[in-house]
């Protein structure tokens, strides 16, 4: 990861000197590989990994007051992430999950695409936590009815999911589930909902429900694992709520703006 971002700054003061820019980009890639495998024990104060751990912020730290310090006073600076980290607890398979309640079934034992799945099945999973039901009209395959059978299955998977508990401990995994048309609905179809009127699921591309889990429970979309539930070499896992803007607007007075994203 060093070698890799050392390289990357390289890169990028190579190009910063080659023109007068109007916008100017650097992704740093390498904090979230750094979270992913080492995050766990940077949080227990490891004799060894934690102190390299603080080490490479140290370098990015550096990097952007060298940036800073080259920025002409009027120009602006941004520095934002797409998502936080929090510790892994363990991956939840909900296509494992599915399989084991009855909802999905395979054409074969060790499903590796769509394909596999069994025209029989009544729901799948696609990462992070998207439910399809495997809808008439809709699948290549469906076997579920719009409608009341819709429905009942769609509530029913919904019901057993709120109460799903990790094995070791007992803890809650799920924190909420949505209704697809609840998060992508147009403003025409939201009226509809309001209104108690029913959307005919088979005219929408997006997930029939939505799962959310709680922090240390990351849903993935595995067509097939052996166990449900598992703790493979990640230790760290994304976060919904921790995204940050810092907007220095002016960087010879050093505004900072720090803005909560969720009320953008």
């Amino acid at each position: 990861l060093l070698d890799v971002l050392e390289k990357r700054i390289e890169t990028m003061w190579h190009f910063w000197d080659q023109e007068n820019w109007d916008f100017f980009m650097t992704h740093i890639m390498e904090t979230d590989r750094l979270h992913h495998f080492f995050w766990e024990y940077m949080e227990q104060d490891h004799p060894v990994w934690a102190e390299k751990f603080y080490h490479f912020y140290k370098i990015i730290d550096k990097l952007i007051g060298d940036i800073i310090l080259k920025i002409p006073g009027d120009i602006s600076l941004m520095i934002l992430s797409d998502h936080g980290f929090t510790t892994l607890k363990k991956e939840v398979y909900l296509n494992r999950w599915l399989y084991d309640e009855g909802f999905l079934k395979f054409i074969n034992q060790k499903p590796e695409t769509l394909e596999d799945i069994h025209p029989d099945s009544k729901a799948y999973s696609l990462y992070p936590g998207r439910i399809y039901i495997n809808l008439k009209g809709r699948e290549k395959n469906g076997s579920v009815k719009s409608g009341l059978e819709y429905e009942q299955i769609r509530q029913e998977i919904r019901e057993k999911l709120l109460k799903l508990s990790d094995p070791e401990d007992q803890s809650k995994i799920i924190k909420n589930i949505y209704l697809g048309e609840e998060l992508y609905a147009n403003s025409v179809n939201r009226e509809l909902i309001t209104n108690n009127n029913f959307i005919d699921p088979v005219a929408n591309d997006y997930p029939d429900l939505v799962a959310v889990a709680n922090e240390g429970y990351d849903l993935k979309g595995n067509l097939w694992r052996d166990n449900p539930y598992e703790k493979t070499i990640f230790n760290g896992m994304h976060t919904y709520d921790d995204a940050f803007i810092v907007s220095i607007a002016d960087i010879d007075s050093v505004i900072y703006r720090i803005l909560d994203i969720d009320n953008l």
